[in-house]
């Protein structure tokens, strides 16, 4: 899988069945983009990712308030 790190690009090996989760659920290889961000779970033993996390674009912001009410 090839893969862009702090601006460099990075190869790195898939493990056997990988898990593929978007937004929150299951998903396949197949449905993962190019750009897409993702966070990659590595392996404890080797340089091998055992997941692929992917979402929607990041809006980072501070929080002001919050309608409960209104998220039912």
């Amino acid at each position: 899988m090839s893969v862009g790190h702090q601006g460099k690009p990075r190869q790195y090996e898939l493990g056997p069945g990988v898990d593929v989760v978007i937004n929150g659920k299951k998903g396949t290889l197949a449905e993962v983009k190019p750009e897409m961000p993702v966070s990659l779970p590595f392996s404890a033993l080797r340089q091998m990712i055992v997941g692929i996390q992917a979402y929607g674009p990041i809006v980072e912001c501070t929080l002001k308030k919050v309608d409960a009410q209104a998220a039912r």
